[in-house]
């Protein structure tokens, strides 16, 4: 039985995915023929004068009236964007080369043109941190890891092997949630 994706790619794709929503199973009760849309899940944009962008949807599995959906509602959100951020996954990716390539943290992040306060660059950092051992693990499984680097940054290593796994892509981390279906940043 299909499950239901957490990430799409455009609303094109969220659209197909809508018309099909009956013939989908609950990710947590396993029934099919409950999902229903239940709303749009907006955020900050990430460059100024943009009011709020549809981040993604809402879908609920419906026990209303005789239908015996469990009630939970799942978050699809679309693959350019990072939960709990306001940043998209090319700025972050633009932000984490600048990082890595020798830059200051801030000078990275400055470069990226948002309006965010300069103290958003020290928790991205710290949520890639926290997060590259897990990222590195995924893309492991998929494929085997580029020659590493002379030097002994992890984030570096994950960096290059996000790369590796995505060298079409211009936003590795938009194909890698697109990919695994996982949020990237957790």
């Amino acid at each position: 039985m299909p499950q239901l994706q957490r990430f799409y790619a455009s609303e094109e794709e969220f659209q197909r995915i809508h018309g099909q929503l009956k013939l989908l199973q609950c990710p947590y009760c396993r029934q099919t023929g409950m999902l229903i849309k239940n709303g749009i899940t907006y955020g900050y944009p990430d460059k100024p004068g943009i009011r709020d962008e549809i981040r993604g949807h809402r879908i609920y599995c419906s026990k209303r009236g005789n239908r015996t959906g469990c009630g939970h509602t799942v978050g699809m959100f679309r693959s350019e964007f990072i939960r709990y951020f306001s940043l998209t996954a090319l700025l972050l990716w633009q932000f984490w080369q600048g990082c890595v390539s020798g830059g200051s943290k801030i000078g990275a992040f400055r470069a990226l043109g948002t309006s965010m306060h300069e103290s958003g660059a020290y928790r991205l950092y710290r949520c890639l941190q926290r997060n590259h051992s897990r990222i590195r693990t995924i893309l492991l499984r998929h494929s085997s890891a580029p020659s590493p680097p002379r030097t002994p940054d992890p984030l570096r290593h994950t960096l290059l092997h996000l790369k590796a796994v995505f060298p079409e892509a211009s936003s590795p981390i938009s194909a890698f949630q697109q990919t695994f279906q996982i949020s990237f940043l957790s």
